[in-house]
């Protein structure tokens, strides 16, 4: 098994977002390529629900 699969292709992507999630970061800007400063100076759920935030962001509709 490549680092690819086992980190990235074959992992629950809730999961692998949780782990970002972790380092202090929103991994949903993380994933967007934005600013990864600090979750509570730039998201708008931290006070409230990231775990909720995320899950949410996963199964939105992909703007286009």
């Amino acid at each position: 098994m490549t680092n690819r699969e086992k980190y990235i292709t074959k992992r629950n992507e809730y999961d692998m977002m949780m782990k970002i999630w972790e380092t202090g970061a929103c991994p949903i800007r993380v994933i967007g390529g934005e600013s990864c400063l600090p979750r509570h100076l730039v998201c708008k759920a931290f006070d409230e629900d990231c775990k909720g935030c995320i899950q949410k962001w996963l199964n939105k509709e992909a703007e286009r």
